[in-house]
């Protein structure tokens, strides 16, 4: 990495100068409410401003008089070498809320009492947390091979069918009926697994990462699909999180189907451990007294969010035994041997959801989706194309709709993912539920370390945004805040839950059916998906780092992940407006009535900004592995799948490129993008529009930043000049250019660009205040038939934070 090796011939020059004159970083770790156990793992991602560290070796953290262990992965660079953003693996006690990080090249590094060893071979890699010891093998089961406790074997080989997708195939779609649970004369198809690769994410001290690649493979799946060799095979990636000294294992488990959706449906899929010997009994804890389940096979079906069964059987047909609303806990299963207590992370959010107690095979299940539901589906929302997903009929020679009449029509699901998060905790045969759930809560709601608002936004890593300040801007801030509340507790009240929707929001609500609910089935302006609404994945990343609150970073978290798993198509051929197979692998569907609804597939509604905060803010795999997959959706189709590539996807995802590895040809990729881009030659609302909604107007402003170059900034305000409010007051764009000013008036100092915002802003506080989610009080949300819409704008959202550092922008200062 080229940047790694500038960094450290500065460092031979300077002797670290100026990272010991960097000030301390406070640091405020929120535990979720996590008790009863010693210590518990943080994993956050920091911003540092440029020139302020240069080797993370230098990295001390404190709490009180403590050191603190630390382990760091540099995540970001600043174009000069240094780091701009860090990640921080540690552990601490709850009680140790206030941790302080110092650059500090002098003072050594603390001991490590405990520390993750982990062993490559050619084909296992073995973990030992000191609690712990597991064994991967990529000829084994694709889970878990060989497990110990405390220096004793639980087991030495997988369970059966450790890592499993079983399908059902059928001749007609007809034969699943919606009123049935179960399809007429399905044939039965289970996976084999095939493990592609197994590698060392991380190696420690304090986290390692054990990464597996593969794929279900399948009798019949896929079989009806003929243009392509891509079929029937459904890749998966699995991580395994251990943490020194713990015994307990974080699983991120993601799949991507490849199937015909009228033809191929899931029956279940999950992963399985094997169970120490002598366990003979299970138990289900979630807060309350553990509840003990009887029976040589028993379990919890999270059937939707507001109902849970448990069950118990001696063979033959199940029996329940207890029933519930939201379970949040862990099926705990033990015996003089030891136990094993599993759970699944937001499980009634993503029901249906279960988890198993063999102990006739003496085995435990984590089920992402269960036998105890009806199949999975995998069907396009409706029949016929023109229900206003996209506005078109089904021939583009034809005036009428011709349903079903394209050759690929029934795989618009061809490609669609899902992420899920187990938890796995070992312990001996003794251990308290209440240790227990703990650590299930610790992992459910994972702790953070959160620096200052005021932080974030000073080390300019996001750009230049005025982070929340309470009692300042407030009624700017109410509309900003506003319709994400609205969206909050519209999930709630009209249960935006389940596998397929969790995470997704929808978008009109009193405005085209006057029926005081959202309009989720209307068409092509029923869920937002990656689209519509804006950029909200970006906005809602920023608006959490610009308040630092748990309940924001959450719900951004969980739409990013819908948008770019469930909403975007994995597959490198997927059929473009269901005819020929192209390249469209990390594009997303546009909003539409379902989240495959919409023919029209490319990657401005999989915009990567949301992504990249979330991979910073998190270390998350996941995220790193949507930005990788955007990379070389970007490199193999600039044009994005339908054309928005270089309206700024392109862009930003070269933008995270170059501070992600800090080489030099993406710096000259983004480059080439801006000059070529629309930028130069945009005129009237559609076009200004485009080029200011998709990033590509926010990656020139981000290029001049980093590189210093000035040669730019006629551009810049040349196309502020098309945006301004004599030009777009009016049009229904209006609000999708405050970062635009901001950035002109910043960057050319030219007050005209300031009185733009300043006149633009009341227009925000008057369409705000006719929203229904400021006119009415919460408490009576979301309001009447009939009544008024809900004002929302992600552009709006994302972009006000520049707009009010534009206002507080004080020139002697800033030329200081």
């Amino acid at each position: 990495m080229r940047q790694f090796v500038v960094g450290l011939a500065l460092m031979a020059v300077t002797g670290f100068a100026a990272a010991a004159a960097a000030p301390p970083v406070e640091l405020t770790v929120d535990f979720a409410g996590a008790a009863a156990l010693p210590r518990l793992p943080v994993t956050s991602g920091l911003p540092l401003a440029r020139g302020v560290l240069r080797d993370p070796a230098t990295v001390r953290l404190r709490s009180g008089n403590e050191a603190l262990p630390v382990q760091t992965e540099v995540l970001a660079w600043w174009p000069d070498g240094s780091i701009k953003w860090l990640l921080l693996d540690f552990q601490a006690a709850p009680d140790q809320k206030n941790i302080t990080l110092h650059i500090d090249g002098q003072s050594p590094a603390p001991a490590m009492p405990e520390r993750v060893a982990a062993t490559v071979e050619d084909d296992a890699i073995t973990v030992d947390t000191g609690a712990i010891r597991f064994t991967v093998k990529k000829t084994g089961g694709g889970f878990i091979d060989a497990l110990s406790y405390r220096g004793k074997a639980l087991f030495t080989a997988p369970a059966a069918r450790a890592n499993f997708m079983d399908a059902l195939h059928t001749s007609s779609p007809a034969d699943y009926h919606p009123m049935n649970r179960m399809i007429s004369g399905a044939q039965a198809d289970p996976s084999r697994l095939v493990i592609s690769g197994l590698s060392l994410e991380q190696k420690g001290p304090l986290r390692a990462v054990v990464v597996i690649d593969g794929r279900y493979t399948f009798r019949l799946v896929g079989t009806t699909i003929t243009g392509t060799d891509v079929r029937g095979d459904c890749p998966f990636r699995m991580r395994i999180h251990a943490y020194a000294g713990q015994s307990f294992l974080k699983i991120e488990h993601f799949f991507y189907y490849e199937g015909d959706g009228d033809h191929d449906f899931v029956r279940a899929y999950g992963l399985r451990v094997p169970l120490p010997q002598g366990a003979d009994s299970a138990r289900l804890i979630a807060g309350t007294e553990p509840l003990k389940l009887a029976g040589t096979l028993t379990g919890i079906y999270q059937q939707h969010a507001d109902s849970w069964e448990a069950w118990t059987s001696d063979g033959g047909a199940a029996r329940p035994i207890a029933r519930g609303t939201r379970f949040e806990g862990v099926l705990d299963i033990s015996g003089t041997g030891g136990g094993i207590a599993l759970g699944i992370r937001d499980m009634w959010q993503n029901a249906a959801k279960a988890l198993h107690a063999d102990l006739r095979r003496m085995d435990g299940s984590v089920l992402f989706w269960p036998p105890e539901a009806p199949p999975l589906d995998f069907r396009r929302h409706a029949r016929e194309w023109s229900v206003g997903e996209t506005g078109e009929p089904d021939d583009k020679d034809s005036d009428k709709p011709a349903p079903m009449k394209q050759p690929n029509y029934r795989l618009a699901s061809k490609g669609v993912g899902k992420t899920h998060y187990a938890f796995v905790y070992i312990h001996g045969p003794d251990e308290p539920a209440g240790r227990i759930l703990a650590a299930y809560r610790a992992f459910n709601r994972p702790p953070i370390a959160w620096a200052s608002p005021r932080h974030y936004a000073s080390t300019l890593a996001l750009g230049h945004y005025r982070e929340y300040v309470p009692g300042e801007h407030e009624d700017i801030e109410a509309a900003l805040d506003a319709p994400v509340r609205f969206w909050r507790h519209s999930q709630e009240h009209f249960r935006w839950y389940g596998f397929w929707l969790y995470g997704n929001v929808c978008q009109n609500i009193n405005q085209f059916l006057l029926t005081g609910r959202w309009e989720q089935d209307f068409g092509r302006w029923g869920w937002a998906n990656g689209d519509s609404v804006g950029r909200l994945g970006y906005a809602l990343m920023l608006q959490a780092v610009r308040k630092c609150r748990r309940e924001d970073l959450e719900f951004a978290e969980r739409y990013v992940y819908n948008v770019h798993d469930v909403c975007s198509t994995h597959s490198p051929a997927y059929p473009e407006h269901y005819r020929n197979f192209m390249y469209f692998k990390g594009a997303a569907h546009r909003h539409g009535a379902w989240p495959w609804a919409c023919p029209y597939t490319g990657i401005r509604g999989a915009h990567p900004v949301g992504a990249r905060i979330h991979f910073y803010l998190t270390g998350e795999g996941h995220s790193k592995d949507i930005l990788e997959e955007l990379t070389q959706l970007v490199l193999r189709r600039p044009d994005g799948g339908m054309g928005d590539g270089p309206l700024g996807p392109n862009a930003q995802i070269f933008l995270y490129q170059w501070e992600r590895t800090g080489e030099e040809k993406w710096k000259t990729k983004l480059k080439a993008e801006i000059d070529s881009s629309g930028l130069k030659t945009a005129k009237g609302g559609w076009e200004v529009m485009m080029n200011a909604a998709f990033g590509i107007f926010n990656a020139l402003e981000e290029y001049m930043d980093l590189s210093g170059d000035d040669s730019l900034k006629d551009l810049a305000a040349r196309f502020a000049d098309e945006a301004m409010p004599e030009k777009m007051k009016r049009h229904w764009t209006w609000g999708g250019y405050f970062r635009v000013y901001a950035a002109a008036y910043r960057i050319t100092r030219n007050p005209k660009y300031r009185q733009a915002i300043e006149e633009m802003l009341p227009v925000l506080l008057e369409r705000s205040s006719a929203s229904a989610a400021v006119k009415w009080a919460e408490k009576d949300w979301p309001g009447k038939p009939g009544g008024p819409t809900v004002f929302v704008d992600g552009n709006i959202i994302r972009d006000i934070p520049f707009a009010l550092y534009a206002l507080h922008l004080d020139a002697a200062k800033e030329a200081k």
